[in-house]
């Protein structure tokens, strides 16, 4: 591993910058402005019928004109920021803080098991740009996008739902900026979209609105209700770019809001009286253009985070800058801190130099939208985290998009780190990126990405928590185009959810062209186990890592020199007869899977061509497995018994009611396998007790429909 040099450097501050605050104006609004009973309500809606309606151009900047004088926010950029003056600077040696994209090397068809669960969501009839977005709850998944919403079971995939997307707001019309998001402390479903725009202003009066929708449970499928807002009574500005954030007390709702002399463009609403469908006052700000608000994994912190890109080569510094919002049910809206590193440019220096791809055309709208700006932001375990594309070299022409990810402490305005994915050569590009973390702040950036060797796909790279500072060292492109985008618009965004379930796994979803545009979406397992089997299909590696939960590897596997394969096992790995690896790769077993594993027995395989016939792992301290898990019907207990004895199980609820016992008088060394009837069991998570001599373990599996 390369040694990081880590340069900190002070600003001497040019003026002396207070804390500002802004009270938010108040609005009130008379209980939801409607409701849908549920999915097949949506179906039923006339507006459904567009679903298989004339073709159209989605984005409203997409006209005739020249496009060059359309940069969203380039004006912005330019403008100097006081809070800079005092920002903390974290200034990145760009050898050691960068990670490589990954190559587009495998010639397998994708499948489940690679790398976990991949699928295809949305399916566009030539609606350009898709946005496609997607959220995990226990037991489905929303995958939401400009030409539909679709509504899956999360284990099986199969399809619940499907409907236009107007049809799935309860609208009419021109509907765009889909946003989704499952909140799991109140247990709710939020999504947002907008309706109507105009392509540019002096254009006819536009009756730009936003609605969001809240769900009646944490099933989807039960139905939905929603808020409705007028961005300007005089329909004169309209609101574009919009996004979506939570925390204990809020929910909130920015975009940039174009023309006019009314440019309110952030609210809150109260999430405790919205969850309710009742009577709501909510507050209000002039937009923050850009601003991106947190989800906020901290159902206790009294701030809710708010991040935008800004001003990037301010004295030869690039900077984030961040606002909160504080205090219920009064909220103010409070100056943050600004953020610094490397420098980077937000645009490219000419557009016909901008990125191709294969097929040769210029991929000219990620210049001219000026998507350098972030598509979502996280707050969680303390740290505040983002990512956003970024113009690269940082001076003189610009040949490629790469991505940018900050890890920040917002309370102190601390740096904690930054990394970049990027191709040094300039043959790849990345852009729409996205960020996820889980409990064990893991870390799940994905985006799109091309070169000329290949059409647009979708691909991420990740990080464990003990990885090196400012690196996201692993990296796989999951799913490939099937065309080349003919526009160049290649969006817009992606999105990265975490399941609820295990509060580990992290889903990401991305948009790829195949004639029209379609979204694709894979699962990357709490790290990185659960929810595969791992029966491997005759794949070969090379140069990159796998990951996999099972106990044994049943078909041929070849593993090619360079390569590391990390296996997510249960108690111990069984390598079956046909498994090949040559000499210089490494096969690590971590033992006891489902994102327990830190401990790791590592085997190099020291022969040209190895074939073990059975080869196992034991460990003397982690000697049960649940699994499947999450699981439906029923679960397997699996234990290793070193010495002959009695063992006891017991089962109980989250709540620590006791649901099933199971005892032994005595049983004998080895393993054994415990089959438990979950049918009659209510969804929920339950806890799994093993006791056996001086050995006792408890575990956690999810009951799901």
């Amino acid at each position: 591993m390369k040694k990081h040099i880590i340069i900190t450097v002070s600003l001497i501050a040019l003026c002396f910058v207070s804390r500002a605050q802004k009270a938010g104006q108040a609005g009130f609004m008379q209980g939801p402005a409607g409701r849908i009973r549920d999915v097949h309500e949506m179906e039923r809606s006339p507006a459904n019928a567009t679903f298989r309606g004339k073709n159209q151009t989605v984005e409203q900047f997409q006209d005739d004109g020249d496009m060059e004088d359309k940069k969203v926010g380039e004006e912005l950029y330019k403008q100097p920021n006081p809070m800079h003056a005092t920002a903390k600077i974290l200034q990145v040696n760009e050898n050691t803080n960068t990670s490589g994209p990954p190559e587009k090397i495998y010639a397998q068809k994708i499948t489940s098991q690679h790398p976990a669960f991949t699928a295809l969501g949305n399916q566009q009839t030539n609606l350009d740009p898709s946005d496609a977005q997607i959220a995990a709850g226990p037991n489905h998944l929303v995958a939401l996008a400009n030409g539909d919403a679709k509504i899956l079971d999360k284990i099986s995939g199969a399809l619940i739902s499907r409907v236009s997307l107007a049809a799935f707001f309860g609208w009419s019309g021109f509907v765009f900026d889909p946003r989704i998001m499952y909140d799991p402390y109140g247990q709710r479903w939020v999504a947002l979209a907008l309706k109507d725009a105009n392509n540019g202003c002096g254009a006819p009066s536009v009756d730009s609105k936003f609605r969001v929708l809240i769900s009646n449970n944490s099933d989807p499928t039960q139905g939905w209700f929603w808020y409705e807002f007028d961005v300007d009574g005089a329909n004169q500005t309209w609101m574009d770019f919009a996004k979506l954030g939570f925390n204990k007390d809020w929910i909130c709702v920015s975009g940039n809001v174009r023309c006019g002399s009314n440019p309110v463009g952030l609210y809150v609403l109260p999430k405790a009286a919205a969850y309710t469908g009742g009577s709501i006052t909510f507050h209000f700000w002039n937009s923050i253009e850009l601003a991106v608000p947190a989800f906020t994994y901290d159902n206790t912190l009294d701030r809710l985070y708010l991040t935008r890109t800004g001003n990037p080569n301010s004295l030869g510094i690039g900077y984030v800058d961040s606002w909160f919002i504080s205090g219920f049910p009064n909220p103010l809206l409070f100056n943050g801190n600004s953020y610094g590193s490397s420098p980077w440019q937000a645009f490219a220096t000419d557009s016909t130099k901008c990125p191709k791809q294969l097929g040769g055309q210029t991929f000219t709208a990620v210049n001219v939208f000026g998507h350098a700006m972030l598509s979502n932001c996280v707050y969680r375990n303390g740290s505040l985290w983002f990512t956003h594309a970024i113009f690269l070299p940082a001076t003189g022409a610009t040949n490629r998009t790469s991505t940018q990810w900050w890890q920040v402490n917002p309370a102190t305005g601390a740096v904690q780190q930054v990394g970049r994915i990027d191709d040094g050569s300039g043959a790849t590009s990345e852009y729409y990126q996205s960020i996820g973390i889980n409990n064990q702040s893991d870390v799940v950036v994905t985006y799109s990405i091309f070169n000329a060797a290949y059409y647009p796909g979708g691909a991420y790279n990740f990080r464990s928590s003990s990885d090196g500072s400012g690196l996201l060292p692993s990296g796989v492109f999951y799913t490939s185009g099937g065309s080349s985008d003919g526009d160049g618009r290649g969006g817009d965004y992606s999105q990265c959810a975490v399941d609820p379930l295990d509060d580990q796994s992290i889903w990401v979803v991305n948009q790829v062209p195949n004639g029209n545009w379609e979204t694709r979406f894979s699962l990357i397992p709490g790290y990185f186990g659960c929810y595969t089997d791992a029966t491997f299909g005759n794949n070969i590696w090379k140069g990159y890592t796998k990951k996999e939960a099972s106990n044994s590897i049943t078909s041929a596997e070849m593993i090619q020199p360079g390569s590391v394969v990390d296996y997510d096992a249960g108690a111990f790995v069984v390598l079956t007869t046909g498994f090949q690896a040559s000499e210089g790769s490494y096969f690590r077993a971590y033992i006891e899977g489902c994102g327990a594993f830190r401990g790791v027995n590592t085997t190099k395989i020291p022969a040209p061509a190895v074939t073990p016939v059975i080869a196992e792992n034991k460990t003397s301290t982690d000697l049960v497995t649940v699994y499947p898990n999450p699981a439906t019907n029923s679960f397997i207990i699996k234990y290793t018994l070193q010495n002959k004895g009695p063992i006891k199980i017991a089962i109980f609820s989250s709540d620590m009611k006791p649901v099933r016992q199971i005892e032994y008088a005595i049983q004998a060394t080895g393993i054994h396998l415990e089959t438990v009837d979950a049918g009659n069991l209510a969804p929920g998570v339950y806890f799994v007790k093993f006791e056996a001599a001086n050995y006792t373990k408890t575990l956690k599996v999810a009951v799901v429909r």
